[in-house]
């Protein structure tokens, strides 16, 4: 080969060699497109197994609470919530239509109070919460098993009121409600 073919097969090889590293650059972002791709969805459906996994845990301890109670329950979920300096309500999601009256107590996880339905329609209830000063329920603390009104404080703790002045109340006991 004389000295210019022999140049000009290294230049063709070169350029050849620069040509299939530019393809394997271009595949390889494909490729990552893609991995990128997989992986946000693989992320997404996650996501969405989390949701379910808590929903089910809920339903498991609703579940476990209904079992413990005499009175018929009715499961729902919270569609809003109204927290201001004047009131705390929530509304859920079930109402007249699902056997559900102004009145009736609405219990959370565990079976604890969290509230009273005020105001009802066929599909929504707005419930009272326990912490808005217009809700009283009776209390009774769990160690001398002394009795009074339970009383929500916007913004603050609730507070158990007229309590028997002979009646024994021990500082951060618990109270249990009706």
């Amino acid at each position: 080969a004389t000295p210019i073919q022999a140049a000009l097969s290294g230049f063709t090889r070169g350029d050849t060699s620069v040509f299939g590293a530019i393809a394997d650059v271009d595949r390889l972002r494909l490729e990552n497109d893609q991995l990128r791709a997989q992986n946000e969805a693989l992320t997404e459906a996650n996501a969405q197994l989390q949701t379910v996994r808590t929903q089910d845990d809920q339903l498991a301890a609703l579940l476990k609470v209904r079992s413990t109670l005499q009175h018929q329950t009715v499961a729902a979920t919270v569609v809003g919530r109204g927290i201001t300096s004047t009131e705390r309500v929530m509304t859920i999601d079930r109402g007249t239509q699902a056997g559900l009256a102004v009145g009736d107590s609405v219990l959370g996880q565990g079976g604890a109070l969290v509230g009273q339905i005020y105001d009802i329609g066929p599909d929504y209830s707005r419930v009272l919460l326990l912490s808005d000063s217009r809700l009283t329920v009776t209390g009774m603390t769990q160690s001398t098993r002394a009795t009074g009104e339970v009383v929500g404080q916007l913004g603050s703790t609730l507070a158990m009121e007229d309590i028997s002045a002979t009646a024994t109340v021990v500082p951060e006991d618990l109270v249990v409600t009706a």
